[in-house]
Parts: C-alpha cells; sequence; structure tokens
C-alpha cells in the first residue's frame, strides 16, 4: 500500500516505481554531497595549516565540487544550453586532479641506481669455473709522431 505522504509528494506519479526510486537515489546522492561539503567547509578553517599538496588537492576537490553540482543544478532545472562551459571547467578540474596524482606518484616511486643495478648483474654472471677475464683493449689511432716513424722506418 502507498503511504500518504507519497501520494502527497508525487501526485501523479504515485505509482510509478521507476521515477519514485530514481526520486529517492537524487535525494540520497545530494544528501551525500551536501555532507562531503559541510566536512570540506569545517576543513577550512584548518586551510592556513595546510601543506602546498594539501591545499592543492582541496582546491580541487572544492572547484570539481561546486562545478559539478552547477552543472547538475543546470540539468535538473532543464537550462542545458551553455553546458559546454561548464564541461570544459570540469574537464580542466580533472585533468588537474591527474597532473596531481603524477606529481604525487612521480615523488614517491623508487629509483633505480644504476651503478648497484650493474654491480647485481655483474655478481649475477659471475662463474667461478671460469677464469675473470679483461675486456680486450682497443687499438689507439695512430699518432703524428708515430706515422712519421712509420713513413721514415726509423724508430725512437
Amino acid at each position: 500500500m502507498e503511504s500518504a505522504p507519497d501520494l502527497t509528494r508525487y501526485g501523479v506519479l504515485c505509482r510509478d516505481v521507476v521515477f519514485i526510486r530514481k526520486d529517492q537515489t537524487l535525494v540520497q546522492a545530494i544528501e551525500k554531497i551536501g555532507n562531503c561539503l559541510k566536512l570540506a567547509c569545517e576543513d577550512y578553517d584548518n586551510y592556513h595549516h595546510f601543506s602546498i599538496e594539501e591545499k592543492v588537492r582541496y582546491d580541487n576537490y572544492i572547484t570539481y565540487s561546486v562545478n559539478s553540482l552547477f552543472w547538475i543544478h543546470r540539468k535538473l532545472t532543464g537550462k542545458m544550453e551553455d553546458n559546454e562551459e561548464i564541461m570544459h571547467e570540469l574537464e580542466k578540474v580533472r585533468s588537474a586532479m591527474v597532473r596531481m596524482k603524477e606529481i604525487k606518484d612521480n615523488a614517491t616511486k623508487p629509483r633505480l641506481d644504476g651503478k648497484a643495478a650493474k654491480r647485481f648483474i655483474r655478481a649475477g654472471l659471475y662463474d667461478a669455473q671460469q677464469p675473470h677475464q679483461k675486456k680486450p683493449k682497443l687499438p689507439t689511432k695512430p699518432t703524428k709522431l708515430s706515422r712519421n716513424t712509420q713513413r721514415n722506418g726509423a724508430e725512437c
């Protein structure tokens, strides 16, 4: 049976189960967004104590949230003619968030020590049965002095 609030809230659409579920989902999503924004507003009191990375993350979060809410508002009110600008702004914020993640990942990724890696490889390829062989020296270019001695047939 339908409850009285559903009849008054949805009117003619009170029997449309799909519409009612979508409306309830929208209401829940708006409540979640509201709670997140309340937390963000509370964090703003400590903004001057944030590190640069935290400030960038916070600014991106707030910018993305406000632009998203404005886009949702425009969509719900049926004013979709100028949403390209909003979508462009959202894309800029997304790219800034991706760039911030790349910078963070780059700063925390492990670095390879090339010299140590060469030593490990050389030690791993070492065979105790074979004598240690040095690299053969490449012939050096003849100098002017050695060319002159070869032509004259005289040696120093």
